[in-house]
């Protein structure tokens, strides 16, 4: 096993784990990679930038979701943009008012590579209710004013 620094271009974050062994990782751009990380289970990097780990996802997907929908009591078509991993989605289907959820998202290999790789966490993407755009997020909302 050996050490594997990530860090964040966003984010004051530089952080190494021991990781086991990459499953996946992507020739295009942006690089994605499926990474095996000892205690922690499977990762999704972008750019070696860690988008969630498997044993962390309900922290970093619960606070996106529950947060603002303990504001309002009508919840029911669903705007995210990025959240290709369907971490969100899986998340805001748990509420039964949830009509249609739309995901906007650049990437189709991190929808696929999360499908595969995260059935549990993706599992919102394959859900009657969800719509998946690939597109840039940004453009998307001007488009859609």
């Amino acid at each position: 096993m050996k050490h594997r620094r990530f860090s964040s271009q966003n984010h004051p974050i530089d952080i190494s784990f021991q990781t086991v062994k990459t499953i996946h990782t992507t020739d295009g751009s942006p690089k994605i990679e499926i990474i095996k990380i000892k205690d922690h289970g499977l990762c999704l990097t972008m750019e070696d930038d860690i988008q969630f780990l498997e044993s962390q996802h309900e922290t970093y997907h619960e606070v996106f979701t529950h947060t603002p929908c303990r504001y309002t009591n009508q919840i029911e078509d669903i705007l995210i943009l990025g959240g290709g991993d369907g971490g969100v989605a899986t998340e805001i289907l748990k509420y039964p008012s949830v009509k249609k959820v739309t995901i906007v998202d650049l990437s189709k290999e991190v929808v696929d590579l999360s499908i595969k790789y995260f059935p549990k966490i993706s599992r919102g993407l394959q859900d009657p209710k969800t719509e998946i755009i690939y597109d840039n997020a940004c453009s998307w909302i001007k488009d859609h004013e």
